[in-house]
């Protein structure tokens, strides 16, 4: 009877010992971060705030302007679309809205030839600043997109 136990005993921690190691996790892969090319392109901005001077100036955008829908393409154009109410019925549906471009180090962003910070570029966000002097006078533009 000892001899079935001991027999018993070492299947046991036998089956114990493979169902340990049989359980063993893996460790997963991390999904690199989005590059902000990546966060940019091929999504729907839309406008939500365009402050100038510390004086919001998003209100007194047409609202048949206020759902456009800013779209940056792979290929450094921009879309326009017109979102759900057009200002003029005539109008096409999307346009050409220009071209863009980061600097090398993606801290600068350049839209249709005027170069503006990128002060938060994330998945539901895009905040770009301009600062521009003229005459010893400096203006600063902050635009602001959601997704």
């Amino acid at each position: 009877m000892k001899a079935i136990s001991k027999i018993t005993s070492a299947l046991l921690v036998l089956g114990l010992g493979i169902t340990v190691v049989s359980c063993k996790k893996e460790t997963p892969t991390p999904t690199p971060a989005p590059t902000k090319t990546e966060l940019i392109t091929g999504k729907n901005w839309i406008l939500t705030s365009y402050v100038m001077d510390n004086v919001e100036y998003y209100d007194q955008i047409a609202s048949c302007q206020q759902d456009n829908l800013t779209i940056f393409n792979t290929n450094n154009t921009v879309t326009i679309d017109e979102g759900p109410t057009k200002c003029d019925p005539l109008d096409p549906q999307t346009s050409y809205g220009g071209a863009w471009s980061f600097n090398p180090t993606e801290t600068l962003i350049t839209l249709d030839g005027s170069e503006y910070e990128l002060e938060v570029l994330n998945s539901t966000t895009l905040k770009i600043k301009n600062t521009v002097v003229n005459g010893g006078m400096t203006s600063i533009s902050t635009i602001t997109f959601t997704k």
